[in-house]
């Protein structure tokens, strides 16, 4: 295909959208483009990569780099790009792993130390096989004293942190105690990876060699990017090959991991990168109350330090009951309802334990759900991975079947080593449920049967089975606002929008009480928008808009003002009493127990 077919082939697909036929179509070397939520993102990605195939010249023995922050997002782009691509090019010979590479920054460093480790220490040879573990697990301390452990709790909260000069002070150190006491006994760190990779990137000979080898690097949820994965893409930025940074501020929800403040900004200034947006929301292109709502949002971030100026409206569901019974009880009825009449609904919480009374209230009613209100970085959940990948890659054998016997086998033999990955029933019979849905979808796809194969393992690999809650066969799905990115159903349901919980009380209510910066009814809380809250509040209306966008058709907040755990009554959240929110109460949750 050359260049006139394809950029008549997009379009013809992306029709009179103009901002994305300006973003993919651009000749710009440095790209900083703002996607909102629902505004096609990943297809115009996916255009845009294939125009950048098209119009390179000598991609030969090159790769198109695809990086993002998050298994769930890499493993997407991978899905979406292996069954677009080859339609977007006219050719289903088309070899997506020749040309294109898609990874998380931790996925990237792997393969990296894999190749070039040896270099570093002899037993990196094998880091695929290491045991990769976080800075605060038991297991270090049968190989280090309780002053490295500090070293190493002390670096990975200075990244947390974004303390970059306490980081700098310790690097040295962590990486010291990777080389002499981890990595001979097979163990590394997360911080590890990505700090052993930083250092391999610093080695000239392989730098230059990966400049080269990726002209073309796109990152995806570029927001979330905390200090390590920054210094990473920043050694594979030269002057020459083209740098697409994508993502949007107002969905950064990973602040508590470190995710780097302004960092569009900066990058914008350091680079001098051509800012595009993407604005036009197709989620809601029929559906004025949700498109309302999420511009009135957006709106509340772009405009912190004028709200007295701020005249956006919007309106949201919100129940408000008396106990916490009363509110999972209304909860429950009104997700009963909708499922009733076809619908797939979520209760998304800002906590694990935010879900208890809904999940005693289903129970009780013996009413089916989904539970995915684990953590990704769960050892259970992690270690269920390997398991099913290693049965998987044992039983396809050389010819990377992918049969119904094989399914079969793979499954009995991974419910026979139940005992093995866990004691939790519901844990192990939720990721069960996820790994057949990974078989099922990936049978079911139009990809070649080694696509499909290639699916299964990157899926498997890359532990990130939670994205496919989407295609489990299940009404009423129970999962947290950070394991919901990039998923959608039609409506969604979040309980205990109350002080302390939502915004969480470490997040943002502590120091709003303590500098006396909000205002507190008897059964309210109302953010006054100080300047030195403003980060605390916005990563918190991050994960509250991250939510809300969730729903195709409607978003429904719950709250009550029972007793808490210190024995005082609670308030609605001040994320209900946002400036000209308008408060709806339907009929279909107005029932006893109403505040």
């Amino acid at each position: 295909m050359n260049r006139e077919e394809i950029i008549s082939k997009i379009r013809e697909i992306h029709g009179n959208d103009e901002e994305q036929i300006n973003f993919i179509l651009s000749e710009e070397k440095k790209l900083l483009v703002t996607a909102s939520a629902g505004c096609g993102k990943t297809k115009s990605m996916i255009s845009k990569i294939a125009f950048e195939l098209v119009n390179t010249p000598h991609m030969n023995f090159k790769k198109v780099l695809a990086l993002t922050y998050s298994v769930n997002a890499a493993t997407k782009i991978k899905e979406d790009t292996a069954e677009i691509l080859p339609l977007l090019l006219n050719s289903k010979d088309f070899d997506l792993n020749k040309k294109l590479e898609v990874s998380n920054y931790h996925s990237f460093s792997t393969k990296l130390i894999y190749k070039h480790g040896y270099i570093l220490h002899d037993k990196l040879k094998n880091v695929e096989n290491f045991s990769i573990v976080s800075e605060t697990v038991s297991q270090l301390g049968t190989y280090l004293i309780s002053s490295e452990i500090d070293i190493l709790m002390g670096y990975s909260k200075a990244i947390n942190e974004v303390n970059i000069e306490e980081a700098h002070r310790l690097e040295d150190e962590y990486v010291n105690i990777l080389l002499r006491k981890l990595i001979p006994n097979e163990i590394i760190t997360y911080n590890g990876l990505l700090l052993l990779a930083i250092k391999l990137l610093s080695i000239k000979t392989i730098n230059n060699f990966y400049i080269k080898y990726y002209p073309i690097i796109i990152i995806d949820e570029f927001q979330d990017t905390n200090h390590l994965a920054y210094k990473l893409i920043r050694r594979l930025i030269n002057n020459e090959n083209k740098v697409i940074l994508i993502g949007d501020d107002i969905q950064k929800i990973y602040g508590f991991l470190g995710a780097i403040p302004n960092l569009f900004n900066h990058m914008q200034n350091e680079y001098n990168m051509t800012p595009i947006e993407l604005k036009t929301n197709y989620r809601f292109k029929d559906n004025e109350k949700m498109k309302n709502l999420d511009l009135y949002l957006r709106g509340i971030f772009r405009n912190y330090k004028q709200m007295d100026s701020f005249d956006g409206k919007a309106e949201i569901n919100l129940g408000f009951y008396k106990t916490d019974i009363s509110e999972a009880n209304a909860i429950v009825n009104n997700m009963f309802e909708k499922v009733s009449r076809g619908r797939k609904v979520a209760l998304l919480v800002r906590t694990k334990n935010n879900a208890k009374n809904v999940i005693i209230k289903l129970e009780s009613e013996g009413i089916h759900y989904f539970n995915g209100l684990f953590s990704d970085a769960d050892a259970t959940y992690i270690k269920f991975h390997r398991i099913a990948l290693d049965k998987f890659i044992n039983e396809s054998g050389s010819e990377k079947s992918i049969s119904k016997r094989v399914i079969d086998k793979v499954i009995t033999v991974v419910e026979q080593t139940k005992t093995s990955i866990t004691t939790d029933n519901i844990l192990f019979n939720s990721l069960m449920r996820l790994l057949k849905a990974l078989f099922e979808s990936a049978k079911n796809s139009n990809l070649s049967r080694e696509e499909k194969y290639n699916r299964i393992i990157f899926v498997l690999n890359n532990n990130s089975l939670k994205r496919l809650m989407n295609e489990i066969d299940a009404d009423i799905v129970l999962t947290t606002i950070h394991g919901s990115k990039g998923l959608e159903w039609d409506y969604v349901y979040i309980p205990e929008i109350t002080e302390s919980q939502f915004p969480h009380y470490h997040a943002l209510c502590k120091d709003c009480k303590s500098s006396h910066s909000g205002i507190q009814s008897n059964n309210y809380c109302e953010f006054t928008f100080p300047s030195h809250l403003q980060e605390g509040f916005e990563e918190e209306l991050s994960l509250f808009y991250v939510g809300i966008t969730r729903a195709k058709k409607d978003v429904f907040l719950f709250a009550n003002v029972d007793r808490n755990q210190n024995g005082y009554p609670k308030r609605r959240s001040c994320l209900t009493t946002l400036p000209n929110l308008a408060i709806i109460k339907p009929m279909a949750i107005l029932k006893s127990g109403v505040a």
